[in-house]
């Protein structure tokens, strides 16, 4: 073996999976203070290169490796190429008890590429690994597939890490696709997965982010919401809140999608679309996407582009923060997705108006709180904008932030992740404090409790932007999240309605919109004097001295007065504002002797004062 060959030596790999040439923390750096330079710098140094122990028929040189042939007698071996420049790096294991190897590929522009590739990859005839090699530059001698499975299955490095299936918190760190923040103690941890599933790429620098998009977000209450989004979405598992979204709704060319563009700029980009996916797909595939946005920010365009039901269906699925149940082949469960997200969403339609397109699609409030509707249009004239930063028109403005969001983006992202998990504790307290002030300045104590569900999770996006401009990640002057986000939430319950509950008020109105609309083509004349016959008959309307009682049959009151909803609950309501006439025993529904037929059949009997209600302390 000649000096400069080594028996498997792995390259050296810096920052837990992340290339050190392209490293954001090496353009973060300079920002940071002058105190903490060298500590951080020391953190990073490389470690010492690791030869790993395997089989020795197998030589790493600068080419790639070399599988060493015997000869003919067999008294000695030559090297043949068998692929270029391929290391194991360290072995893994998984949650679940998973085995597998932390690989480095070196691409033929020589940039080098980690993969946490799974051991069960390798089962069967091995196309599923080596076509991810192959997709990562990785060039294969001929006839080098089997030489290739056994180089792979004799190396068992030293160095062990632990695979993670999401990004997100992981035993106080903060874990992205190629690099982990937080204290370096304990297991190294990654991300398992395809080495191109990384949104969170980055370019240009911090200070050009807060030049060309950060500062002109200032003054402008929708821009400032989206751009908090993102900071936002690392504080849900460090104050317990669940997943939950925001969809901006409006016009064409209103600046909607902007509004997205530049949220995505926050986490990262690259190519048209940046950080922003769309609402054209299937749940299967966005179940899939969700994990690898966990505890961060999703953003999906345009609504107008997925049907009701799947819009209906993807929106509880992300709220919801987990994935569809499914089996192995032995019927064993596999481990479900699961997830924490911030998403922000678009569309010409409202949320609620969008799943109400499908003729039979009911609308929940529970729906409401899960994401909520923001008008896009600001209210200056000047679509989703109201300070234009000296641009000359709305135009303008959009498309210099279009522009900028595709040149610079993913820094403020990582500053802040670098930030926060120096000091947990800390920025977490600080969060609280304005969390706390959003909440009792935004939000009344009479409020519904779904209005203070969704509060909290606007005063999540405040305390965020907030901790992010006291960090000087965005060029603010203090309050300005604080503003941009009580201005959105006021607007949001101004479009709702008011502070009461919605489910209640729209149930209620539901009923007493059906006996408006129906009380002379549904409801049969008690008495019958006037001999009209009701086809599709709903109940009976009868005078009660100066006024009037409509008599609904239980099926019509369950499925057509409250669509489906649970109408011993909507009963209640009506009892209770004085509409609903119950039966002796307190029973919600009264019997009534039908003469004509001879019989006597229960009713929900409704009196017409629900006519005179506007529902106005609802709302």
């Amino acid at each position: 073996m000649r000096e400069n060959e080594t028996a498997l030596e792995v390259l050296p790999d810096t920052s837990q999976g992340q290339n050190q040439s392209d490293s954001p923390d090496r353009q973060i750096a300079p920002t940071l203070e002058e105190g903490n330079e060298a500590e951080c710098n020391e953190s990073k140094q490389p470690p010492p290169p690791v030869v790993v122990p395997g089989s020795n028929l197998f030589l790493s040189r600068p080419k790639g490796v070399y599988y060493l042939e015997s000869s003919k007698n067999g008294d000695e071996r030559t090297p043949v190429w068998l692929c270029s420049p391929l290391q194991v790096v360290a072995q893994t294991r998984d949650a679940s008890g998973g085995w597998g190897l932390y690989l480095a590929v070196q691409d033929p522009l020589g940039e080098t590429h980690h993969w946490a590739m799974p051991r069960s990859m390798m089962g069967g005839n091995g196309t599923a690994y080596r076509e991810e090699l192959l997709r990562m530059g990785l060039r294969l001698g001929y006839n080098g597939n089997k030489r290739l499975y056994e180089y792979l299955m004799s190396a068992s490095p030293e160095r062990l890490m632990r695979c993670v299936s999401s990004t997100g918190w992981h035993d106080g760190r903060f874990v992205l696709p190629d690099f982990t923040y937080g204290p370096k103690v304990g297991e190294e941890i990654i991300i398992q997965g395809s080495s191109s599933e990384n949104p969170f790429r980055t370019q240009g620098s911090l200070e050009e982010w807060q030049n060309q998009i950060g500062r002109l977000c200032e003054g402008n209450s929708r821009l400032a919401l989206a751009i908090s989004a993102p900071f936002a979405g690392p504080l849900l598992h460090l104050f317990g809140q669940e997943s939950g979204g925001f969809h901006f709704t409006g016009n064409s060319s209103v600046g909607k999608s902007t509004l997205l563009m530049i949220a995505g700029s926050v986490c990262g980009g690259g190519g048209q679309s940046g950080f922003v996916r769309t609402w054209r797909t299937t749940d299967n595939s966005l179940e899939a996407v969700a994990p690898a946005h966990n505890d961060a920010l999703l953003c999906l365009d345009e609504i107008g582009q997925v049907a009701p039901s799947a819009a209906a269906g993807i929106a509880y699925m992300l709220a919801n923060g987990q994935g569809k149940g499914r089996a192995r082949k032995d019927g064993s469960s596999r481990p479900m997705h699961a997830w924490r997200v911030i998403f922000l969403s678009t569309g010409e339609l409202t949320f609620e108006q969008k799943v109400r397109e499908e003729k039979y699609q009911r609308f929940m409030a529970g729906q409401s709180v899960r994401v909520v509707d923001i008008p896009a249009d600001a209210g200056a004239g000047l679509g989703a904008f109201e300070n234009l930063h000296s641009l000359r028109d709305g135009k303008a403005f959009s498309e210099h932030l279009n522009r900028a969001a595709i040149a610079y983006y993913g820094l403020p992202f990582r500053r802040y992740l670098e930030l926060l998990t120096a000091d947990i504790d800390r920025f977490k307290e600080k969060a609280s404090v304005w969390l706390r002030r959003f909440e009792a300045e935004a939000c009344p104590p009479h409020a519904d409790g779904q209005v203070k569900r969704v509060a909290n999770r606007f005063g999540l996006l405040a305390a965020a932007g907030e901790l992010a401009t006291e960090m000087g990640i965005l060029p603010w002057r203090p309050d300005c999240a604080l503003w941009a986000t009580k201005r959105c939430f006021q607007d949001w319950v101004t479009s709702r309605g008011g502070l009461g509950a919605a489910e209640k008020f729209a149930a209620l109105a539901r009923v007493r919109d059906f006996l408006a609309a129906n009380g002379s083509s549904r409801f049969e004349s008690w008495d019958k004097s006037n001999g009209e016959r009701i086809t599709n008959r709903a109940g009976y309307r009868r005078q009660k001295g100066e006024s009037v009682e409509y008599l609904v049959y239980l099926g019509s009151f369950k499925n057509e007065l409250c669509a489906g909803g649970d109408h011993l609950a909507i009963a209640q309501y009506l009892l209770e504002r004085g509409h609903l006439i119950p039966d002796n025993n307190g029973k919600l529904s009264k019997g009534h002797n039908l003469q004509q037929e001879g019989t006597t059949t229960r009713f929900f009997t409704i009196k017409a004062s629900i006519f005179a209600d506007d529902f106005d302390d609802l709302t």
